[in-house]
């Protein structure tokens, strides 16, 4: 019996079917949706944003740089993630940084990624997360760093955390991560490139609960 149905046949025991109908919808809500828009590109170098609910492996095609619209109560912590994919044929180093509210705290950490030998059994396939890129490195660990070394045709992957304080204003703030493209390498040395800086806009509807 697969996972899913085992969790029907459980739920059916003690909710009624409408309940489960109306659990159904609400998961449904919570899962990840394609964004509109194409990923900037500049200089072999292409830059986007996701949600924190939407993984971006190390071969995954590069999303939308639309503005990234979230939404959280006051007093609530929020992350999303912004990413970039290397197409030159060097390594590139990348720095990320943000532009928050004042009074806001923010963490930025730089995703990792460990090496999955299978997907998990008893899952549907079309509830499988990574078809494609597993068997193979999917991420993980967050490291406190705010910079990535990227090879060719390879992704890099920011995490950030907001801190949204408890007298926060209410309604949509609007403000802007950024990922700087500080060097590339080329064997034997970094090459002291110019630096360039691309800006990823967000957006916090704040609501007061």
């Amino acid at each position: 019996m697969h996972r899913r149905d085992l969790i029907k046949t459980m739920a059916a025991g003690t909710t009624a079917l409408g309940t489960l109908s109306t659990l159904s919808t609400a998961q449904a809500a919570h899962m990840p949706k394609q964004r509109a828009g194409r990923p900037i590109e500049q200089e072999s170098v292409q830059f986007w944003s996701e949600t924190s609910l939407n993984r971006v492996f190390p071969n995954s095609e590069a999303g939308s740089a639309e503005t990234l619209e979230l939404t959280s109560a006051r007093n609530a912590r929020l992350s999303f993630q912004i990413c970039f994919r290397n197409l030159r044929d060097c390594c590139i180093r990348v720095r990320a940084s943000l532009e928050a509210p004042t009074g806001w705290t923010t963490k930025t950490r730089r995703v990792g990624f460990v090496l999955m030998d299978q997907h998990s059994t008893d899952v549907p396939p079309d509830e499988m997360d990574g078809r494609g890129f597993i068997p193979g490195l999917v991420p993980d660990p967050l490291f406190p760093e705010e910079t990535a070394n990227v090879g060719f045709e390879a992704n890099g992957v920011f995490w950030i955390t907001l801190q949204i304080p408890a007298d926060a204003a209410v309604g949509k703030l609007k403000f802007t991560a950024t990922l700087t493209v500080e060097d590339e390498f080329r064997f034997p040395m970094w090459m002291g490139k110019a630096p360039f800086k691309i800006d990823l806009p967000i957006s916090v509807d704040v609501k007061s609960t």
